[in-house]
C-alpha cells in the first residue's frame, strides 16, 4: 500500500501484520525457513518439501522491501 499512495502510516504501524511492517514479519518468517546451504524455501514448517512458489512469492517479497527500505539484505537475498 504504501508504494502505492506514499502514506508514511504504512511505513509506521506499530501493528504486528500491518502495513509494510507485516511484510517484514512475514518476510522474517520466510527467511527463518530459507536454506542458505542448498538454496530454496520450505513450503511447510515441517521442512518437508520445497516448492518453487514459496521460492518466487520470496523473491518477490525481498525486491519489494528493497526499493522500499533500501536495504541490501533485501536485495542481497533476492
Amino acid at each position: 500500500a504504501y508504494q502505492l499512495t506514499q502514506n508514511l502510516e504504512f511505513l509506521n504501524s506499530k501493528k504486528r501484520w500491518n502495513g509494510a511492517r507485516g511484510a517484514v514479519c512475514l518476510y522474517d518468517e520466510i527467511r527463518r525457513g530459507y536454506l542458505s546451504k542448498d538454496g530454496g524455501v520450505y513450503w511447510n514448517k515441517n521442512h518437508t518439501y520445497k516448492a518453487s512458489i514459496s521460492n518466487s512469492l520470496f523473491i518477490v517479497l525481498s525486491l519489494m522491501l528493497y526499493e522500499i527500505y533500501q536495504e541490501k539484505e533485501y536485495l542481497e537475498r533476492a
